[in-house]
């Protein structure tokens, strides 16, 4: 009898060494600027992008930004549901030292930080972080295609 028991536990161990070992999901690194490219290497940074970002008391704002070669830019706003004033600001935009966050320098009181990724501009939180979570696609500003952008040498 205590052969069997020994038989059995030997079947066990061997049995449950061979069985595939669930995987602990890796910790997954914070989202932050240093994890993105230099984008001001070449420009292709340069154009016009528009999407709809979030707004607290509206339906969204409907946001224009074009990024000059000249390191200018040019942002129009509506706020949709609230009329069809459109909103223009123009002036200088400025590098992060790790070439890949504008500022719009202009900007005050208001989020002015600008993430360049491959045809996008992701907006930054007031600290100048990477929203994320459920909402973090709603910051997100499209290139548009360059027969669409009036860009300014």
């Amino acid at each position: 009898m205590k052969k069997n028991h020994y038989l059995f536990l030997l079947f066990l161990v061997a049995f449950s060494s061979c069985q595939n070992k669930k995987e602990t999901p890796q910790e997954s690194k914070p989202l932050t600027v240093a994890n993105f490219p230099k984008a001001n290497a070449n420009q292709e940074y340069i154009g016009s992008y528009i999407g709809v970002l979030p707004c607290g008391d509206c339906e969204g704002m409907e946001t224009k930004i074009t990024i000059n070669e000249n390191n200018t830019y040019t942002k129009s706003v509506q706020y949709l549901g609230k009329g069809t004033k459109i909103f223009e600001q123009k002036g200088s935009f400025s590098w992060n030292t790790l070439g890949n966050v504008i500022q719009l320098n202009d900007v005050q009181n208001a989020p002015n930080q600008y993430l360049v990724s491959k045809n996008k501009l992701m907006q930054l939180d007031l600290e100048g972080n990477i929203i994320a979570g459920n909402l973090a696609k709603e910051y997100e500003l499209a290139k548009q295609p360059e027969s669409t952008t009036d860009i300014e040498s």
